[in-house]
């Protein structure tokens, strides 16, 4: 069955239009497991009316704040918040940059009516004295489509959770509905909970990709370095990888850590492994779509005599410095990093004596 995502309003407030680590690290996970996030026209209607209360809020909070910081300098710089058209805007822009994820529900009569029926009825997500026309119709949608799709709904609206707690799950009326429905319903209060669900027994993303796009960049500079010290590479026997959704969509910011066997330009001995090794580190970003990498840095070549004692005069550690120019009052751009749990063919080990290495250098 495809898997479907429905974010509540609350969880797109809560995590602003999904631009969080968390929002990624979400993102990134749906798409991995070739689901789709599912957009009812009634959230997509509150998320921009929500998210212009909340920047509203913080214009509100910069303003106070600002008059504080007035009486006590005796002065203050200009500062420009966004208007209500530019964040409209950004909403829109914002839902265009997932749209190749969204699935968008219109309202329709049907809809409309058994949520309706759901109110006067009292039932769940409604009670006697709090009826909520809108959770019903949410409700709705999700019953469809949990129907054809292996749904999750993510809301922190404790009106769908039994007795109104988290920790015991979805309410067993709305549990009683979903078998009456045939429909595969899991219920999340919030990304981070459902992200531990379809993560566990999933494999973690596949580094292998990553591995191959930056590890002949690597190693082509590593020898080089490494010739003109003396030392010669031989075998790849280790890998690790760290990767990290960003604010670039589609991006991995990645970390990486290869061990090789070396020598100092002499015969390897007699089990044909050398006992020096190589430690190289640096980073590169990854882009998911075309398994490509760029940026490929080497900032750490480390030579360790017999594999454990470090010879700073043949490692090398470089400095990448990066400068910008200030002109006037400029936009900081929103950064962030979030771990994506990795899996790599090869744990990152030397070999012992007598094992068969693993990658030889230059093939």
């Amino acid at each position: 069955m495809t898997l479907a995502v429905i974010i509540d309003t609350n969880i797109w407030v809560a995590n602003p239009l999904l631009n969080s680590p968390l929002g990624s690290a979400f993102l990134f996970e749906v798409e991995r497991l070739g689901g789709r996030v599912v957009l009812p026209e009634v959230v997509e209607r509150e998320v921009h009316k929500h998210t212009l209360r909340l920047v509203a809020e913080a214009r509100e909070s910069i303003a106070r704040a600002y008059g504080i910081v007035s009486a006590i300098m005796g002065g203050r710089d200009d500062y420009q918040v966004p208007t209500d058209e530019e964040v409209q805007a950004r909403v829109r822009t914002r839902l265009g940059e997932l749209n190749h994820l969204i699935e968008r529900v219109p309202l329709t009569l049907d809809h409309s009516s058994r949520a309706l029926t759901r109110v006067l009825e009292d039932r769940l997500p409604n009670s006697p004295k709090n009826q909520q026309f809108k959770d019903s119709l949410l409700w709705e949608c999700a019953i469809d489509q949990g129907v054809t799709t292996d749904l999750h709904l993510v809301s922190s609206d404790t009106a769908f959770f039994e007795n109104r707690k988290y920790d015991q799950g979805m309410a067993s009326e709305l549990r009683a509905e979903c078998a009456a429905a045939g429909a595969t319903i899991h219920l999340h209060q919030s990304v981070d909970a459902m992200l531990q669900m379809t993560r566990d027994g999933q494999p973690p993303f596949d580094a292998t990709a990553v591995v191959e796009a930056i590890q002949s960049v690597v190693l082509e500079e590593a020898n080089s370095i490494a010739a003109r010290k003396g030392i010669r590479l031989s075998h790849v026997v280790g890998r690790d990888v760290e990767a990290y959704v960003t604010q670039q969509y589609g991006q991995l910011a990645v970390k990486y850590h290869f061990v090789c066997t070396a020598n100092l330009n002499s015969p390897e001995g007699p089990t044909g492994v050398s006992s020096d090794l190589v430690n190289l580190s640096g980073s590169a970003t990854f882009k998911v779509a075309d398994q490509s990498a760029t940026d490929v840095m080497l900032n750490d070549l480390e030579f360790l005599r017999n594999g454990v004692e470090p010879a700073p005069d043949r490692s090398e550690r470089r400095v990448f410095a990066s400068a910008s120019i200030f002109l006037g009052r400029g936009t900081v751009p929103h950064q962030y990093r979030a771990p994506v749990p990795v899996q790599l063919p090869v744990t990152g080990r030397p070999a012992a004596a007598g094992e068969q290495p693993d990658d030889p250098v230059g093939a």
